[in-house]
């Protein structure tokens, strides 16, 4: 991309794959957000409130784009865009969360391979005896990993 107003189909397949990329991060944050700041008697209200300023964006967007790409250009237009993207990062960014971090199990390799032996021992008997023999080298390495010695 240089200096000459044009873009190239490679940096604009990159921008929109990005942009992709980054809403589905979004999409799966927004949900997780609000039950987080808000007593749980008030959320379907506070959800209906943002279904309701979702659906005016969704309408009435097109129209103030239109219009602000008329009014100032769409170089400036689309710098306005990116400006309220900035501020509405720095917003989320400064509201606070009291969220306490979850207690992890404490968990060990060893402890997965058992789990994983375990599954195979369970797997083998609900399959069918031609499928067996593909199950017991990886049954075999499991056990060899947790115990030291393979099982017969």
């Amino acid at each position: 991309m240089t200096l000459t107003q044009t873009l190239s189909v490679l940096v604009l397949a990159l921008l929109m794959a990005g942009f992709g990329l980054l809403s589905v991060c979004n999409d799966a944050a927004h949900q997780s957000f609000l039950p987080r700041l808000l007593p749980r008697s008030v959320l379907p209200r506070a959800n209906a409130r943002l279904e309701q300023s979702n659906a005016a964006a969704q309408t009435s967007g097109p129209l103030l784009a239109g219009g602000l790409v008329t009014w100032l250009g769409a170089p400036a237009a689309v710098l306005a865009d990116a400006v309220s993207y900035l501020v509405s990062g720095l917003l989320i960014a400064g509201t606070p969360i009291d969220d306490p971090a979850p207690k992890r199990a404490d968990r060990s390799s060893t402890s997965v391979l058992t789990e994983v032996d375990s599954s195979l021992v369970s797997m083998r008997a609900a399959t069918p005896p031609t499928f067996r023999a593909r199950a017991r080298p990886a049954r075999m390495m499991t056990t060899r990993m947790t115990t030291g010695t393979p099982l017969s």
